[in-house]
C-alpha cells in the first residue's frame, strides 16, 4: 500500500490529510504489533514541515512505540538541491524506535527540563558535526520525542494533556536560541539583540535566498516572539508571494 498525501487523488486537501493519517497510524501499529519485546525499528522520514512532523510522531506515539535514538543523515546529492528557491532538506533523520512498555504520566514542567538538556545535548554533537540550516531545526525534533514518548502520556499541571504541537513549538525556541548563541559567538550578545533581527538572522541562516510556506515562516518567528504579518509591505523586511513568504537582502 503506497501511503501519500495528494488531494487530487482523495477529494482535497483535508480528506488526502486524513487518509495519509489514518494509513500511517495502521502501518506503525502494524509494526507493533509484530515487533519481539526487545525489538527495534528505524523509521527513515525527511520533510521540511514541521506539520509532517507532528502527524508522524503523533502516529507513532499512538501506535505505542517511542524513540530511543535519532540522527541526522546526509542524503542528498548537492546538485538535487536548489537553495535558491527551495528550503530543501539535505538530510534524513534516522529513528529508531521500541514498544513503549510504561503508561507513566510525565508531569510537563519537569519533563520540558528534561527535553531542553537533552536537546542542548545532541545540538552541540551536530554543530560541531557540521549539520546546519533546515536540517539543524529538524535533528532537535528526534531527540526531544525520545524524552516525550518515554511517557504515556505528558500533563500539565490543570491535568490537560501536552500536545505534539505544543512539544515542537518548545524545541523551536530553545533551537532557535542555541543557534543564535552559535551564530553571534557569544551568549551574551544575544542579549541585546532584538527580535526581529533574531528572525532574520534566523531565517537567513536557515533558508538562505528561499522562499518558504507562510506557516513554516510564522513558526520560525514565533521562536524568537516575531509577528511576520507585522513586517511585510512597502519598505518591511518580509516579501509575501502568495502562500510563500521571503525576506529580502540586507541591501
Amino acid at each position: 500500500l503506497e501511503i501519500v498525501q495528494d488531494p487530487n487523488r482523495h477529494g482535497g486537501r483535508e480528506k488526502s490529510a486524513a487518509f495519509f493519517e489514518e494509513k500511517i497510524k495502521q502501518a506503525f501499529g502494524e509494526i507493533r504489533r509484530v515487533l519481539k519485546p526487545r525489538g527495534i525499528c528505524v523509521v527513515v522520514f525527511a520533510h521540511k514541515t514541521t506539520e509532517a512532523w507532528e502527524t508522524v510522531i503523533n502516529s507513532l506515539l499512538e501506535a505505542g512505540l517511542f524513540m530511543t535514538a535519532s540522527w541526522p543523515v546526509h542524503t542528498e546529492m548537492h546538485s538535487r538541491l536548489n537553495a535558491q528557491e527551495t528550503a530543501s532538506l539535505a538530510s534524513s533523520i534516522y529513528m529508531v524506535c521500541r514498544k513503549r512498555t510504561s503508561n507513566e504520566v510525565g508531569e510537563y514542567s519537569k519533563v520540558r527540563r528534561e527535553i531542553e538538556s537533552r536537546i542542548r545535548e545532541k545540538l552541540a554533537q551536530f554543530w560541531e558535526e557540521g549539520i546546519r540550516g533546515a536540517d539543524f531545526f529538524m535533528s532537535a525534533i528526534g531527540p526531544a520525542v525520545e524524552v516525550f514518548g518515554r511517557y504515556g502520556k505528558v500533563e500539565k499541571l490543570s491535568g490537560e494533556p501536552v500536545k505534539v504541537s505544543e512539544l515542537l513549538e518548545h524545541v523551536r525556541q530553545v533551537v532557535a536560541e542555541f543557534a543564535l548563541e552559535r551564530i553571534l559567538k557569544d551568549e551574551a550578545r544575544l542579549k541585546g539583540v532584538d527580535a526581529l533581527t533574531r528572525f532574520y538572522l534566523l531565517f537567513r541562516w536557515t533558508y538562505n535566498h528561499a522562499r518558504v510556506p507562510f506557516d513554516e515562516a510564522r513558526k520560525l518567528a514565533s521562536g524568537t516572539g516575531t509577528e511576520i504579518t507585522e513586517n511585510w509591505g512597502p519598505g518591511g523586511l518580509i516579501e509575501k508571494q502568495k502562500e510563500f513568504v521571503r525576506v529580502k537582502s540586507f541591501q
